[in-house]
């Protein structure tokens, strides 16, 4: 084999993994591969209390009747991935839509088509919930998580994204 096609971010590298829902002992797992992400210099949160929030808030009872999506995937060696999402209505006008908030694969795991395998599971979810539409936010700079996306026919959309600074978290109050 030559060196690119053994190479851990090959895109021809294909590798078997189980999806299924997260758990909440999978908690540590996550944080240690968003970590990695931060590490990298990667688009990740590197919070800890955040990811703990968020995962009793979308393992909670009943969370896929209510179109939450928290899928995992995982190999012998653990969880390699995760993708979270759910169904939202009424903001900004928006019809209600499937909505994916993080995915992310172990570094050394990427393009082997782990995330491609969660995002289709999170669409076959989104559209069982009986939405026809899913959206996400990315940073402009995150060009390789754009690149996921568009790879996963997703297009610019009809909402605009703006936002305004605040100053020392005044909330915009004048002085």
């Amino acid at each position: 084999m030559s060196e690119k096609e053994n190479s851990p971010r090959s895109p021809t590298r294909t590798i078997a993994v189980l999806l299924r829902e997260l758990l909440p002992e999978d908690l540590e797992a996550l944080i240690a591969l968003d970590q990695l992400h931060v590490a990298m210099g990667e688009q990740g949160s590197g919070d800890t209390k955040r990811w703990r929030k968020a995962l009793t808030r979308f393992l909670s009872q009943g969370h896929e009747d209510e179109g939450r999506v928290a899928l995992g995937a995982e190999t012998e060696e653990g969880l390699v991935g995760y993708l979270l999402g759910e169904v939202r209505a009424f903001e900004f006008g928006s019809e209600p839509c499937g909505w994916v908030f993080s995915v992310g694969v172990h570094p050394h795991l990427q393009k082997s088509g782990i995330a491609t395998s969660l995002m289709r599971e999170a669409c076959r979810r989104f559209s069982k919930a009986g939405v026809s539409t899913v959206r996400t936010m990315v940073r402009r700079n995150q060009i390789p998580v754009l690149r996921f996306f568009r790879a996963n026919d997703f297009t610019g959309g009809r909402f605009v994204q703006l936002e305004k600074k605040l100053e020392n978290g005044n909330r915009g109050e004048q002085r």
